[in-house]
């Protein structure tokens, strides 16, 4: 997307990474759905596409998607690890099944 799309457009877009970010909160149950924070994403996405209209000439619809994947999925990313910190991670179940399974055997 940063070789297709302007400098300026590319960085218009990724002020979008919050709504995804949001989004991706809700769908794993980290966050909760407020009118308060939905009304100030609405005005966040309203004026991304005020401030895009002046890219018109040079509008590139592959980049255009590449970008939003890629802000969707930062978005997506953050909440996975959000949600892996807060459920201590992948390794702590095995990783306490070890620790008791070594502290067993030493007897």
């Amino acid at each position: 997307a940063l070789k297709i799309l302007t400098v300026s457009f590319g960085t218009i877009l990724k002020g979008v990474a919050p709504v995804f970010t949001f989004f991706w909160g809700l769908v794993f149950g980290l966050e909760q759905f407020s009118w308060k924070i939905g009304t100030s994403l609405l005005l966040i996405s309203v004026g991304i596409v005020f401030a895009s209209f002046g890219e018109g000439q040079e509008f590139q619809l592959v980049g255009f998607c590449l970008q939003l994947t890629a802000s969707a999925l930062g978005g997506m990313r953050w909440a996975l690890t959000h949600k892996l910190l807060q459920t201590g991670g992948i390794l702590s179940s095995s990783s306490s099944s070890e620790n008791s399974s070594s502290s067993n055997n030493d007897d």
